[in-house]
């Protein structure tokens, strides 16, 4: 009998293989490179394109400077959660700021943001923006979570910090860390080139986007594309395992 992961893996390939046969029919229907390149057309000049000076080096300065962001949301928003989570005061008084970040949007947060940082710095700032809110909300929630019994009993019994943590918290913070991290790593990659296109900073995917839509050049764009996907998937998948190893308990 096949396995439930085979018959998924096995529908995730035949959806992949219809999207790509759609794709290509689209684009043989158009006929217009200009508008709409075909799978096979972006195939070549992926093949290519990697060759091309400073390639490398503006995926790894865009991929640090979203890290950069994204982990420093990251370590801010557990921290401030904590805190939240226990002492009420203190999430009333940084509501202001969370609604701003849920609902200004990006692209008004990016012109604003020109004024006070470098475009090079301009992805660190916009990736913190969009992943703090997210994290937090799940941080707060997760440590709220656990039963108040247990805690009660814990107290009652002098249970060493670092012991409920293991054995009481995280079990409780894991499966809302792993849905903030899953849905904000993707949603830091997408804001961060989303900013580098608006400021377009040297060396950098934004920049390579902004150049292919000025050199009216559509399989780049498309090849950028996909690059950003690939890496937003296998940093998901990177730091999803990460998490839930640490989360275990096994290292604290």
């Amino acid at each position: 009998m096949i396995s439930t992961t085979v018959q998924n893996k096995t529908r995730s390939i035949i959806s992949f293989a219809a999207a790509v046969l759609v794709w290509q029919l689209a684009a043989s229907i158009l006929n217009e490179p200009l508008l709409l390149s075909s799978p096979i057309d972006v195939i070549k000049r992926m093949a290519t394109i990697w060759k091309e000076p400073y390639f490398f080096h503006s995926i790894y300065v865009s991929a640090k400077n979203i890290f950069i962001g994204f982990f420093t949301a990251l370590f801010l928003a557990v921290l401030l959660g904590a805190i939240s989570a226990r002492y009420r005061f203190f999430e009333t008084l940084l509501m202001p700021y969370l609604l701003s970040m849920k609902a200004v949007p990006v692209a008004s947060f990016v012109i604003l943001a020109l004024l006070w940082f470098k475009a090079e710095r301009l992805s660190i700032f916009i990736s913190f923006l969009i992943v703090f809110p997210v994290i937090y909300k799940n941080t707060v929630e997760g440590i709220r979570s656990v039963d108040i019994k247990l805690l009660q009993m814990a107290k009652l019994f002098n249970v060493p910090l670092k012991r409920k943590i293991r054995m009481l918290y995280l079990p409780k913070l894991r499966p809302y860390m792993v849905s903030a991290l899953s849905s904000s790593i993707g949603m830091a990659w997408k804001a961060g080139i989303a900013a580098e296109l608006i400021a377009r900073p040297d060396f950098t995917i934004g920049q390579r986007l902004y150049d292919s839509k000025v050199y009216l050049s559509t399989a780049d764009l498309f090849c950028y594309t996909l690059i950003i996907i690939l890496l937003g998937y296998l940093s998901e998948k990177i730091i999803l395992a990460i998490t839930q190893r640490l989360t275990e308990g096994k290292y604290i």
